[in-house]
């Protein structure tokens, strides 16, 4: 089959995936930065280059925190699962950055990580999702 078609179902498992979420109690939670204004669902770029493994694989509770000097992205926004930064929103998400800036200069996402094989060279990548609010 063709490589479009693979590409096609495996983007339809990861929004249902990631729509779906984890119904699992989580026990005591703590309270969620305040995110008004930030919306979106945003994919995360640079996860390849993170040195992520298979453990990072599926929904979890995740930090974005706004990143000042940055030489690339003056508006770079960072992704944290735990204190592992698994990549970065795309460059220039100035309105992004500006809220998160103030709400502190970090919030809490969701962030979704799945894993495919490019079929053309058979390589495994990892691509992912991230979405404020918990």
């Amino acid at each position: 089959m063709s490589t479009w078609f693979w590409i096609i179902i495996a983007a339809l498992v990861v929004i249902i995936i990631f729509f779906m979420g984890d119904d699992k109690p989580q026990g005591k939670k703590k309270k969620p930065r305040i995110q008004r204004g930030i919306e979106g669902e945003y994919s995360i770029k640079g996860i390849n280059m993170s040195g992520i493994t298979d453990k990072y694989l599926g929904v979890h509770d995740g930090i974005a925190k706004a990143v000042k000097g940055n030489d690339y992205d003056p508006y770079a926004v960072a992704i944290y699962v735990g204190k592992k930064r698994v990549g970065w929103l795309p460059a220039g998400c100035v309105d992004v950055h500006s809220a998160i800036m103030e709400h502190g200069g970090a919030i809490d996402v969701r962030v979704y990580i799945g894993k495919a094989t490019d079929e053309e060279d058979g390589h495994d990548f990892y691509f992912g999702k991230v979405q404020p609010g918990l």
